[in-house]
């Protein structure tokens, strides 16, 4: 993940795989990396911790904050991160996720690179999931005794 937020605690328990009666066992390993002073040392630690995990692990998936990359350093770079984390998509043929808000302008590229563009939205008080790209219908996202559920609304 490279990101300047801290990742939520239920977050770093989705990598756990519930065993019954309480238990854990690790499904895979969370690694988090900061933006450095430049860009070009962030994006050389960031590909180097990602070939090291890739040797380690069959799968990796990337979470992006495209919003800490543009507002450290701008658009271009952050269009020039993200078109090197979709060529690794691609020779993968793993999913990159992006963390973005709306307004940012590399969410205009990342919109026309994705596959899926999938949106969470507060609408009156509740928290929706809906898909843009390919267009989906409203979800209600909730959480009962710590388990995710989406609820099909309309």
């Amino acid at each position: 993940m490279l990101s300047s937020l801290i990742p939520i605690p239920e977050f770093l328990k989705g990598i756990r795989e519930h065993k019954g009666s309480g238990e854990f066992k690790r499904v895979g390993s969370f690694k988090r990396i900061f933006l450095s002073q430049t860009y070009e040392e962030t994006a050389v630690s960031y590909v180097r911790e990602y070939e090291r995990l890739r040797r380690i692990h069959k799968e990796v998936i990337e979470f992006i904050d495209l919003n800490a990359l543009e507002s450290r350093f701008g658009p271009r770079k952050a269009i020039s991160f993200l078109l090197d984390a979709a060529s690794r998509a691609f020779e993968s043929r793993v999913p990159v996720v992006l963390i973005a808000r709306e307004g940012i302008a590399s969410l205009d590229v990342a919109s026309r690179l994705s596959s899926a563009h999938i949106a969470l939205d507060d609408l009156n008080g509740a928290l929706v999931l809906y898909g843009i790209s390919p267009r989906s219908r409203l979800y209600g996202l909730i959480v009962v005794k710590g388990r995710h559920s989406l609820i099909d609304l309309m």
